[in-house]
């Protein structure tokens, strides 16, 4: 007996790390399920990121919605403003743009950001992957993104450059500059 259980053999590696790998996936797909709406990124979304990164400036700034946006798609991001986050700078971020329905009230405060940012062009992006984010995690108040999208088309301080289905890139004028 004592010479049976000497010859057995370990589990080989492979065999415990394939077995680890299986259970470690199942887990991660229970722990995503519900967020297919936060995790899906749009053909729109892509469409107008790609017209920023070709169209606007080097030095150009662009404030998201929500930090729920494809970027850095092209080689000419790095010609752009680029924070240290990836998503940076968003509306979601700010307290001030936190607790309320957006819209016409808050332009003024959405210039100011815009203006600290310090770029040469500033601009503002809002599309379906940010407005699922933004009501999944409840960071805006319902209705948010359709409200302040209606908001931008009608002032003059925003031009409408880029566009694509439900996504949308503005432009804001710069000072004295008339709209065309």
């Amino acid at each position: 007996a004592a010479a049976s259980l000497a010859r057995r053999r370990p589990m080989p590696a492979g065999l415990a790390i394939g077995g680890v790998s299986l259970l470690l996936a199942a887990a991660f797909l229970l722990a995503s399920f519900g967020r297919e709406a936060v995790n899906y990124i749009s053909r729109e979304d892509v469409t107008v990121e790609m017209a920023y990164e070709r169209d606007s400036p080097p030095g150009s700034a662009v404030l998201f919605l929500a930090p729920n946006v494809p970027n850095r798609m092209t080689w000419r991001y790095a010609s752009k403003q680029v924070w240290g986050g990836s998503f940076s700078p968003s509306l979601t971020e700010d307290p001030r743009f936190r607790g309320h329905a957006l819209g016409v009230s808050d332009l003024g405060a959405i210039e100011s950001k815009l203006r600290s940012l310090g770029a040469t062009q500033t601009y503002v992006m809002i599309g379906p992957s940010q407005t699922r984010y933004v009501e999944a995690f409840g960071l805006l108040a319902p209705g948010s993104g359709e409200a302040l999208t209606t908001a931008l088309l009608a002032s003059k301080s925003f031009e409408l450059v880029a566009r694509d289905g439900q996504a949308m890139l503005f432009r804001m004028r710069k000072a004295g500059e008339r709209p065309r």
